[in-house]
């Protein structure tokens, strides 16, 4: 009985920090971190303070931080102070104090005045005993200074669970090498959780250094690298659980040192263990995806430049292409991306990220109707960030946005006029932009003319010579002249062509005079002007009523391969002019298979104002017509021998009867004025048929 109580009891006093041996009180009051232990024995507590408050002054001369730990346990009454007397909330409460004050002096632990400040709480409050984890975190970025081999000369000789490895170095009294370290972190987590929780505390109360981060970061990111290697598996299940384990260790980690945006230094650490987790680790996209929101989530001006080099790198490692909306919503609101993204592609590869951004804005144009980010598309296009690849990606990616933006998204036409512009820009950049947009038409075989209607805008203007028409007999050539000066020098040099000696545009000899006048005209469209154009005396829009040149010259147009607006506005003139009252009396029965050809045009807009121009032709039909000549009969084409012409009654029937009831149905259905033509041509050989 009495061996089994000797035993309770000694077990009891070797956990108790509490002694009633005078030799053993004596013997922990020699613990020092300046004194020899003998030196230190013979010392006192009043004489201790002097000398250690001497150096926790010169400490609040350093910093102001310190000055309210002067009134807790630097106060003169930290002397009589003991700590096996006070209760438990009161060493809780001190526990608190002391923490405090290590996270804030680890910055200064090199300074005299901060061991002599940090030897009162270990000879008074006996924190080698009481606060052994912290004070040992607050030394270890120190680990290779004469301090701390001294620190582990006084530590008791029980050491807390995480820091059992260095029993060996505190008997030895060497300090522990750096390769240790790292090792014990690799292979036992709590020692990474410890120094993370110890980082992130003193971050959090902004009492953080370079040497404290910089040192995490080392650990921490040689850690992870080594973790990866050591839980590599060949079997799939077992490297995904080993996955698994690794991002619930460090995930809170990472989660919560990214958002300190007041302390970017930290920030740019975990970077830099982000980094090697993602190149490493075998992760999905949802926790590249997850990291990635994280990241700039918390960023801030100073750790913009290396979150940007770490958002490249993670990019690579997605295999979606597209940016999440948070990272997308992060990246919109940097200032001068697009020139920080261009410095940073010198040295870093940003394809990916770029490319990525790209289509998330492009997605959010018409899903959402926010067209912010095409100026940053633009940019980045023109900034070279982008391989040629990656930007055709793009531009096909705008071109079919360009398809889908409506009404719902779009009611006031904003962000329609937007992407027309931006459009517009890149087509006349002077660079491989232009080059990689016509590809992207060509590979996505888009209807030009379709996407120019939904935009309102010309692409082609620039870029296509005035081709020839397929109808009429004319000589080819290739040699027709593109619009390179500005409208109104173009509308100088063509007003002095001389076009009435050729009569008609649909000639041979028309051709040279057709292309400068069509260059203008593209021109005029594009900058709006086309009523100055109208007007030009080559034109001779005045006698359009009995010379053909004004007309055949529209007429050519509007069935030529040009775009949308320069179609549906060269019907919309002839139009007009057909209005004045000095077109009556005429048959212009030749304009009529070129305006049904219009009503066979692929955009609705052009259909549309071609309905609108047979309306207006339908009004010299009437049974009370009398027209005194045929319009063109002489002058329109080459040879005009070999021409039919219709009777006006034959030829007001196919106006009233078949055109005039059928444009709207036209302007709905392409397809439907081949239909009806079909239809009236071949009833009329069966009548004849009949008739035989």
């Amino acid at each position: 009985m009495a061996t089994a109580l000797s035993a309770q009891l000694a077990k009891i006093a070797a956990n108790s920090k509490t002694t009633l041996d005078v030799k053993a009180q004596k013997a922990a009051h020699s613990k020092s971190l300046l004194f020899e232990p003998r030196v230190a024995t013979s010392q006192t507590f009043q004489t201790l303070y002097g000398i250690c408050r001497e150096g926790f002054d010169e400490l609040c001369q350093l910093d102001s931080r310190f000055v309210p730990f002067g009134t807790s346990i630097f106060n003169e009454q930290s002397q009589d102070e003991d700590r096996t007397q006070m209760t438990a909330a009161e060493n809780a409460e001190l526990d608190k104090r002391v923490d405090s004050f290590l996270h804030l002096a680890g910055a200064r632990l090199r300074l005299m005045p901060t061991i002599k400040a940090i030897e009162w709480l270990i000879r008074r409050f006996r924190i080698h005993e009481y606060n052994t984890t912290t004070l040992l975190s607050t030394f270890l970025p120190y680990h290779t200074i004469p301090a701390f081999v001294t620190l582990l000369s006084i530590l008791p000789s029980s050491l807390p669970q995480v820091y059992k490895f260095l029993d060996p170095y505190a008997k030895s009294l060497t300090s522990p090498p750096r390769a240790v370290l790292v090792h014990r972190a690799i292979h036992h987590s709590d020692l990474l959780t410890t120094l993370s929780t110890y980082t992130l505390d003193t971050c959090h109360a902004q009492q953080h250094y370079p040497a404290l981060i910089s040192f995490w970061a080392g650990i921490m990111t040689e850690a992870v690298n080594g973790m990866l290697d050591r839980m590599r598996s060949g079997r799939r299940a077992i490297q995904k659980d080993n996955d698994h384990s690794l991002f619930q260790l460090i995930g809170p980690i990472i989660r919560d040192a990214l958002v300190m945006s007041k302390v970017p230094g930290l920030q740019v650490a975990c970077y830099m263990v982000i980094t090697v987790y993602v190149a490493k680790g075998d992760l999905d996209d949802g926790t590249i995806s997850a990291l990635m929101e994280q990241l700039v989530a918390g960023w801030s001006a100073d750790s913009l430049r290396p979150g940007l080099i770490c958002l490249s790198v993670l990019a690579q490692y997605r295999s979606a292409k597209q940016m999440s909306a948070k990272v997308t919503r992060a990246l919109l609101k940097v200032q001068n991306l697009p020139e920080l993204l261009a410095d940073i592609g010198k040295e870093h590869d940003l394809g990916k990220l770029a490319n990525g951004l790209c289509l998330a804005l492009i997605d959010r144009i018409f899903k959402k109707g926010d067209s912010r980010g095409l100026s940053l598309i633009e940019s980045l296009l023109l900034a070279s960030v982008l391989s040629q690849k990656q930007a055709g990606v793009i531009f096909k990616s705008l071109i079919l946005a360009a398809y889908k933006v409506d009404d719902q998204v779009d009611e006031n036409g904003e962000i329609r006029k937007d992407l027309a512009s931006t459009i517009i820009r890149l087509v006349q950049a002077e660079s491989d932009v232009r080059d990689i947009f016509n590809q992207a038409i060509n590979d996505t075989q888009v209807d030009l003319d379709e996407l120019e209607m939904s935009l309102d805008i010309q692409i082609r203007q620039r870029l296509l010579p005035a081709p020839l028409s397929t109808n009429v007999e004319m000589e080819e050539s290739t040699d027709i002249q593109t619009q390179t000066e500005t409208f109104g020098a173009a509308v100088e040099r063509v007003s002095k062509l001389q076009t009435q000696a050729i009569g008609s545009c649909l000639r041979s000899k028309s051709l040279d005079i057709f292309g400068d006048l069509c260059s203008v005209y593209l021109s005029g469209v594009a900058a709006d002007s086309i009523d100055f154009f109208d007007n030009i005396p080559p034109l001779h829009r005045e006698q359009a009523n009995n010379e053909s040149f004004y007309l055949s010259f529209l007429m050519r147009i509007w069935c030529g391969p040009y775009p949308t607006l320069a179609r549906a506005g060269a019907l919309d003139m002839a139009k007009n002019r057909l209005k004045q009252n000095d077109c009556s009396g005429v048959d212009y029965q030749a304009i009529f298979p070129y305006g049904i050809a219009a009503l066979n045009d692929p955009s609705r807009k052009v259909r549309r104002a071609a309905a609108d121009l047979i309306a207006v032709l339908g009004n010299f039909y009437t049974d009370t017509a009398t027209p005194t000549h045929k319009w063109g009969q002489e002058t329109l084409y080459d040879k005009v021998e070999a021409l039919e012409w219709m009777s006006l009654d034959t030829c007001q029937k196919f106006v009233r009867m078949i055109l005039l009831p059928s444009l709207e149905e036209c302007v709905l259905n392409a397809d439907y004025i081949v239909e009806i033509t079909n239809s009236a041509l071949n009833s009329g050989s069966k009548k004849r048929e009949r008739s035989i």
